[in-house]
């Protein structure tokens, strides 16, 4: 379970809230777990000022889930979808071998006060190979600002968090597109951005000159000249954009390495990361990049062959978790020792073009 408090006046809140929980001995045949798609929280898309009606469209195919994925599928039970308070509608649809399948969902009347939980009739049998596309329509009508992609609620999300069945130890835990560097260039009329990994919060313009040195967020919000919400809107489907595949680690130290589905995003949103580390990760196909999140002004170039040297002499054991687990405290302990880091410092862990995993060191301080 994971909830948030909007509290922007930071008055006292008193919580109060009440579960009723059951258990048995009598197992039922299958486990479920959760799948998450639609939109990254990190340049996930830009909706324009002053529009009616607005819709994106985000796509998880096999790139994300069909490795772990059985011969024989897995069945979706119930959706929930969620978006924030411009969100008017969504549909979920589903493609098998090049021909659409009838919709998962069609929502038409979100309402972000009333969040729901929607069982489907029968369940639904994904495949291998299957491609499901999460599609948010949102009315800016009333809006004099550009509405980015977040967990604020002055901005938007565009997420369909399904409940399946039989639970697969390797399937991600979410499946989120996220804006290409050249798509977001192209739509923001900017030629050069710093940052491009971290949350837009923290990217900064570089070119055009007359902007050096801007924060995104900044230029975005001021913005008034956009092209058409219809050529966005185009750019945002038909771009080459980034799929990347949330995994939370499943063994036997989850105590330690499992991080909640609310901390796996939010590890995206913290300070710029002042260190980026590579080393080989299994089949040599893929990277294994540590970045060491702190606040911006801090520098540790002089330590990254310190570090680096680590990884690479531990790289044949990155596939034990419980290492893995014991590397980064280690790192953590380095880290200290050489005054890198304060103590709300966290790590994102990215492995290019397989997956990504955010450890928040809550989980391990």
């Amino acid at each position: 379970m994971s909830f948030h408090v909007i509290n922007p006046k930071r008055e006292r809140v008193v919580l109060s809230h009440a579960f009723r929980m059951w258990h048995t001995s009598q197992l039922r045949k299958y486990d479920m777990d959760l799948l998450c798609m639609g939109s990254a929280l990190l340049n996930g898309f830009i909706i324009p000022a002053h529009q009616t009606q607005f819709t994106i469209s985000h796509r998880c195919n096999t790139y994300c889930i069909d490795r772990a994925m059985p011969s024989t599928g897995i069945y979706l039970d119930s959706v929930a979808p969620h978006m924030h308070s411009t969100g008017r509608k969504m549909v979920v649809r589903h493609v098998r071998h090049n021909r659409e399948l009838e919709h998962i969902l069609e929502h038409p009347y979100m309402d972000y006060d009333h969040t729901v939980n929607i069982k489907f009739k029968r369940p639904v049998h994904i495949l291998p190979g299957d491609i499901i596309s999460i599609e948010c329509t949102y009315e800016t009508s009333g809006r004099n600002w550009t509405t980015m992609a977040s967990i604020y609620k002055k901005n938007e999300m565009c997420f369909a968090t399904f409940y399946y069945y039989p639970y697969v130890r390797d399937v991600p835990s979410a499946c989120l597109n996220r804006l290409s560097y050249e798509a977001l260039l192209n739509i923001s009329g900017l030629q050069e951005l710093e940052g491009y990994e971290q949350n837009y919060q923290n990217m900064i313009i570089r070119r055009p000159v007359q902007y050096n040195n801007t924060l995104l967020p900044d230029y975005i919000r001021a913005k008034k000249d956009w092209m058409s919400a219809e050529e966005i809107q185009n750019i945002i489907l038909n771009s080459d954009n980034r799929m990347e595949c949330y995994i939370v680690p499943r063994t036997d130290v989850q105590t330690s390495l499992e991080a909640d589905y609310g901390s796996l995003l939010m590890g995206l949103w913290k300070e710029s990361y002042c260190a980026k580390l590579q080393t080989t990760w299994k089949d040599q196909k893929c990277s294994l990049i540590l970045y060491l999140v702190s606040d911006r002004n801090r520098n540790s170039s002089k330590h990254e062959d310190l570090i680096n040297d680590i990884l690479s002499v531990s790289q044949i054991l990155l596939n034990s978790a419980k290492f893995l687990h014991i590397l980064i405290c280690r790192l953590i302990c380095l880290s200290k020792r050489l005054g890198l880091f304060s103590n709300n410092w966290l790590t994102s862990l990215k492995v290019t073009a397989c997956t990504v995993i955010v450890i928040p060191f809550s989980f391990l301080m």
